[in-house]
């Protein structure tokens, strides 16, 4: 059975930056789409990370519409460590103050 490749990601802001991001979750999700087609987004609110910079999980399993061994947990295929370095950069160029459109 072939593996899914990662499509889903968990952003987490700086965390002196937090409520900023979390304030303007929604659009910060468009804007990163729109940027990476074919890939969800979700703003964490809090986080055991603590960092001066975004932090970009990849949401490495799902659950399996197909029987399997691992009790419907399905692995997917890591993404390309290039890939999650262009989402930080495009996470540090998302203009936070704007009121509707970045």
């Amino acid at each position: 059975m072939s593996r899914k490749a990662v499509s889903q990601f968990i952003i987490v802001p700086p965390t002196r930056r937090v409520e900023e991001f979390i304030g303007a979750q929604d659009r910060f999700s468009v804007y990163l789409s729109d940027h990476f087609p074919g890939y969800e987004f979700r703003i964490a609110g809090n986080s055991p990370f603590r960092s001066d910079d975004f932090q970009v999980v990849p949401i490495m399993g799902g659950e399996s519409k197909q029987s399997n061994p691992d009790g419907g947990f399905e692995m997917r295929i890591p993404p390309e460590r290039v890939v999650l370095e262009e989402i930080v950069q495009v996470c540090r160029s998302f203009d936070v103050s704007k009121s509707r459109l970045s």
